[in-house]
């Protein structure tokens, strides 16, 4: 959904809504506060968790249309008035999916976003979003993220029935920097260099494969492999600055 600026979408309502009174950005930016002041004055409390009822309850619910999948990530915007400073915002998207028996249905697609160090309900926030598509207790949900502690504790106690998975883009992000350590270390050390890039592809397959406990096993290897890498690096120091 593309965002419209004041300015614009004051000349675009002014284009196919004629209206007798003239409006200007000013107003469409007061108006537009007083609803999203109103929304918030509509917003629950928050709470630490948001699960309702127990799993004898939950047998009974109806059939629920479908899985329901939440993709969250975070970033920093440059503050407007203090170019000097950024702010975190947090945003995601909830797309609630039918079977295959209802292919004409459209997937119904609900976006959110909050300033994380100002919003002191951003769990109600997500809650009412999951609740706009008539999230139940006995509802498969997936949260996508990049595990971040925020969005981890952001996720929690939403749904008993709940799966949380790091996505791949920012895991081989991350592998992708721990590569080029590798092939770094190579030019120094050659047969360390290739073990740690070979770790480093064998554990970006298992983790592909979901073999969760070979990955674990790989990553004691590699911070095995990283600790020799240290003492490496420490003991050509000092030859490196003997030739500059």
């Amino acid at each position: 959904m593309k965002r419209v600026p004041c300015v614009d979408f004051t000349r675009i309502n002014t284009d196919f809504l004629p209206l007798e009174v003239t409006l200007d950005v000013k107003t469409v930016r007061h108006d537009t506060l007083k609803i999203a002041e109103r929304c918030e004055a509509e917003l629950g409390e928050e709470q630490g968790s948001f699960i309702e009822g127990c799993s004898r309850d939950w047998g009974n619910l109806p059939i629920p249309d479908g899985p329901i999948t939440v993709g969250i990530d975070g970033g920093y915007v440059r503050n407007w008035l203090d170019k000097k400073h950024n702010f975190e915002v947090i945003v995601g998207k909830s797309m609630l999916s039918f079977g295959e028996g209802e292919a004409d249905r459209t997937p119904s697609l609900k976006r959110f976003g909050f300033v994380q160090t100002l919003d002191t309900q951003s769990k109600r926030r997500l809650y009412e979003v999951l609740q706009s598509q008539d999230l139940q207790m006995n509802q498969a949900i997936t949260f996508l993220s990049d595990g971040d502690d925020k969005l981890r504790a952001l996720q929690m106690e939403m749904s008993p029935k709940a799966t949380h998975i790091l996505d791949w883009f920012h895991l081989t992000m991350k592998l992708t920097v721990l590569g080029q350590f590798g092939k770094g270390l190579v030019q120094c050390e050659a047969v360390l260099g290739e073990a740690i890039r070979d770790q480093i592809e064998r554990l970006k397959w298992s983790l592909w494969h979901g073999q969760v406990d070979k990955a674990l096993g790989k990553i004691d290897e590699r911070n095995h492999a990283a600790v020799l890498a240290g003492d490496i690096e420490q003991s050509i120091r000092p030859d490196q600055h003997a030739v500059r």
